[in-house]
C-alpha cells in the first residue's frame, strides 16, 4: 500500500477547484450527493470534485496525505483553505475520510532553487533592456 499521496494547491487550481473558480474539470466530476457533508459551504460543483479527488487518492492505495501549497507566498489562501481546521478545507476534508494529513505551509519562495530562479530571470530580463 502507498504510504503518502503529496498534493499541491497547483494541482487543484489546474482542475478549477479553488474557491470562485467555478466549473471542475471533467476528469474530477462526481455525483454531487457523493460529497461529505462537510462541504455544505462551497458550491455543488466544488463539493462534488473535491469527493472525486478524495476518492482518487483513496483509490490509489495512500493513507497519508501532505498538503503544500504550490504558490511563491503561503497565504491566507492556503493557511485558511488548505489547512485550517474549518470543516471545509482540505485538510478536514482528507481527515475526515480517515487520511492522516500532514500540512507543509510554505510557499515556493522558500525554496533557495525557486529563489535562485528569480534572481536569474530578473538578471536577464535587465540585460535584455
Amino acid at each position: 500500500m502507498k504510504p503518502t499521496a503529496a498534493l499541491f494547491a497547483g494541482v487543484f487550481l489546474a482542475a478549477g477547484l479553488l474557491a470562485g473558480c467555478g466549473q471542475p474539470g471533467p476528469s474530477l466530476s462526481a455525483p454531487a450527493d457523493s460529497a461529505p457533508e462537510a462541504v455544505e459551504a462551497v458550491s455543488p460543483d466544488q463539493a462534488a470534485a473535491a469527493q472525486a479527488v478524495i476518492d482518487a487518492v483513496k483509490a490509489a492505495g495512500y493513507t497519508k496525505v501532505v498538503l503544500r501549497p504550490l504558490m511563491v507566498v503561503a497565504g491566507d489562501h492556503a493557511w485558511n483553505d488548505m489547512s485550517g481546521d474549518e470543516p471545509d478545507s482540505w485538510k478536514s476534508l482528507f481527515t475526515a475520510a480517515g487520511f492522516a494529513v500532514e500540512t507543509q505551509m510554505t510557499g515556493l519562495g522558500s525554496v533557495p532553487g525557486v529563489q535562485q530562479l528569480y534572481v536569474d530571470h530578473t538578471g536577464a530580463a535587465m540585460a535584455a533592456l
